[in-house]
């Protein structure tokens, strides 16, 4: 609005009007996740509080409310609500992320039911996996650097240790250096056993 009168509003493709704001029917909806913001309850204790807006069908643009608290008391709802968003959350893991890893992921909200608070409608809902492609930002586990052999160190005049090849866990054939023959020395005259000499020794 501007203060000379004149009214600009833009609306949104999802607006809808205010008395036509029923909560959403009993279904499933898929969602992306706008944000995730940090606080903390009454309690109080860490909380995320993460906004779900759909995004097909004729609620197109309507936003949940996800409140999750990260506390070990509520370790299953937690966990629940990584899993739903794609975070590969296992009991006896540690996940490790930021809020900002979460924004643009899709899930599936089921709405079970409805309830009454403080005079108005809500929803029951849980958060479900979205199984239909690979979420947005995610990153393949990174595989470990291969390990390497520990290097062996040679003084002057020792002998090389022998590198692996086939049959020694290697798996890869190497050269091997060819050996030159033993020197044979030359052989003495040969004498007749008559003559009392004693025979050659054989090669």
């Amino acid at each position: 609005m501007n203060q000379d009168g004149n009214i600009s509003f833009a609306f949104g493709q999802g607006a809808t009007p205010a008395g036509d704001f029923a909560p959403l029917p009993v279904g499933e909806y898929r969602c992306f996740v706008e944000s995730v913001t940090e606080g903390t309850t009454t309690t109080p204790k860490d909380k995320l509080t993460t906004i779900l807006v759909v995004t097909e069908g004729p609620h197109q643009g309507r936003k949940f409310w996800e409140h999750t608290t990260m506390s070990q008391d509520a370790e299953n709802f937690v966990m629940a609500y990584f899993q739903a968003l794609g975070v590969n959350a296992q009991p006896g893991a540690q996940i490790q992320c930021r809020t900002s890893d979460l924004v643009g992921r899709t899930c599936i909200v089921k709405v079970t039911g409805h309830h009454e608070h403080q005079g108005k409608q809500q929803v029951d809902f849980i958060m479900l996996p979205d199984n239909r492609g690979p979420q947005p930002g995610a990153m393949a586990p990174q595989a470990a650097p291969p390990a390497q052999a520990p290097q062996q160190q040679t003084f002057p005049g020792q002998a090389a240790p022998p590198q692996p090849g086939f049959g020694q866990g290697g798996g890869i054939p190497i050269e091997r250096p060819v050996q030159a023959p033993p020197q044979v020395a030359p052989a003495a005259p040969q004498q007749s056993p008559q003559q009392g000499g004693v025979p050659n020794p054989p090669f």
